[in-house]
């Protein structure tokens, strides 16, 4: 068997497996459910961690900048 072939396999198989789980007309309703929420989660746990990330990137620019700045206030002064 090729490889795409194997992939496309396993991506039907994986697909067939979730549609049947999340449709299950027993318990179909608390799972989709469940999953809605997991999903939420991860999204927010996600943009909080970019979020942090960001700061955190922020922060450090600000300071680079800063001390450039200072430095080359101090280089000027010396040269007066």
């Amino acid at each position: 068997m090729r490889i795409r072939t194997l992939i496309a396999f396993g991506t039907g198989l994986g697909v067939g497996v979730a549609a049947t789980y999340l449709a299950d007309p027993d318990h179909g309703a608390e799972r989709r459910v469940e999953a809605g929420r997991w999903a939420l989660a991860q999204g927010r746990e996600q943009a909080v961690h970019a979020a942090r990330s960001a700061t955190t990137a922020a922060r450090s620019y600000t300071g680079a900048a800063v001390e450039g700045f200072l430095e080359s206030v101090t280089a000027a002064q010396h040269t007066d």
